[in-house]
């Protein structure tokens, strides 16, 4: 829960920062980022919600792995947000922490043990 609440913050406090790792062609890039935003607030509120944790937790899947190619555009043209400036070298550092949030969020969201 308090995962997406951290990331969610980056969409409000880092705006510029993350329109950077969208493609130029991707419409209405900064309220894509607030939108966005705001769907992980929902997560994590959802996440906190015994009634609600197993729907919170498959869009929290569904989040990170639609999110992810982001991350892969901020690498290859290596935006200046967080380890993106580092290039592709970044994505051996995401691709295993990618990994790790879906395994993490599959067994305490989606299964919910």
């Amino acid at each position: 829960m308090f995962a997406f609440l951290f990331f969610a913050l980056g969409h409000f406090v880092q705006t510029e920062e993350m329109i950077r790792l969208l493609p130029e062609f991707v419409p209405l890039r900064r309220e894509l980022v607030w939108l966005t935003g705001i769907a992980e607030i929902g997560i994590a509120l959802g996440l906190a919600v015994p009634a609600t944790r197993r729907l919170a937790g498959a869009a929290a899947l569904v989040v990170l792995v639609l999110f992810f190619p982001a991350n892969i555009y901020g690498a290859l043209t290596s935006a200046d947000f967080g380890g993106h400036a580092q290039g592709p070298a970044y994505l051996l550092i995401r691709v295993p922490l990618q990994l790790f949030l879906l395994g993490w969020t599959w067994r305490f969201g989606w299964r919910g043990t």
